[in-house]
């Protein structure tokens, strides 16, 4: 498995910044945040090559292209396929395979028949395309979306039968959602395109992002799980505490080390 940085983590930075740290900490990939203050269209129609060039000095590969999209609300829906579609036709120069993207609100308890049959309608063109691409597009489970539980996300990767779309595995998402993450892992299994990685800790009245390893998420279970079913894509890392605003590079250096060492003690178990 391969550590990657949700650049996302680093909206503190400009693009250009954000992959320096990135190469500096040491991962093996980056996932760019394809909105401001990083990745907009404009700027990957544009800026692609100059992009790339400072990703590769950084020593990194492009683990994900990571779209924010809504494809059950019908005005968004249709901007969402243009958008997921031009970054599908951008992947190969980015040189991914893989682009995140979000299915929309609201969560699967409050969501209609319409916002299902929106969500297919809008979706299918951009399976198509990226099958035609060799792309594969990956659904992150998502809390008040539609995929904020394993049995939705499921649901709706099932409604196409095309080896383009899988899934975006958010440990800490399902387990807000109610799933126990290493269920998720069993039931999703070659779905499973990419993750994310990040802890929570939850009291009865609010929850709150904490650095790995100090929330509520069993991340050693986690790991041993995904080496079972062999497991080799990227683990992304997303920063969403407090802590990053004020110290992003530490931030994003100590959730790394966390992780690697992790890594290291289950392919230690596994030799």
């Amino acid at each position: 498995m391969l550590i990657s940085l949700f650049t996302q983590s680093l909206f503190a930075f400009d693009l250009k910044r954000a992959i320096e740290v990135t190469g500096e900490v040491g991962f093996d990939g980056i996932e760019i945040a394809c909105q401001k203050p990083h990745l907009t269209l404009s700027q990957a129609q544009s800026e692609r090559r100059i992009i790339m060039l400072s990703i590769k000095t950084a020593g990194l590969a492009v683990s994900a292209l990571s779209t924010y999209t809504n494809f059950t609300e019908l005005e968004a829906a249709k901007r969402s396929r243009k958008d997921l579609m031009s970054f599908i036709k951008f992947a190969s120069e980015f040189e991914t395979d893989t682009i995140k993207f979000t299915p929309g609100p609201p969560s699967s308890a409050n969501a209609s028949r319409k916002d299902w049959e929106t969500f297919e309608r809008e979706l299918e063109p951009c399976v198509k395309l990226a099958e035609s691409q060799n792309v594969k597009l990956a659904v992150e489970t998502h809390l008040n979306m539609l995929t904020d539980t394993t049995l939705n996300a499921v649901r709706l990767v099932d409604m196409f039968d095309s080896p383009a779309l899988g899934v975006n595995l958010d440990f800490c998402n399902v387990f807000l959602g109610g799933d126990a993450p290493s269920e998720s892992i069993l039931q999703l299994k070659d779905k499973i395109y990419f993750t994310h990685v990040k802890d929570v800790d939850t009291d009865v009245s609010n929850r709150y992002w904490t650095p790995l390893g100090q929330g509520k998420l069993n991340y050693p279970e986690i790991i041993k799980t995904l080496s079972e079913i062999d497991y080799n894509g990227y683990l992304s890392i997303e920063c969403l505490y407090d802590e990053i605003r004020e110290k992003p590079s530490e931030v994003v250096e100590n959730d790394f080390k966390y992780l690697a060492r992790l890594l290291d003690a289950d392919a230690a178990t596994n030799c």
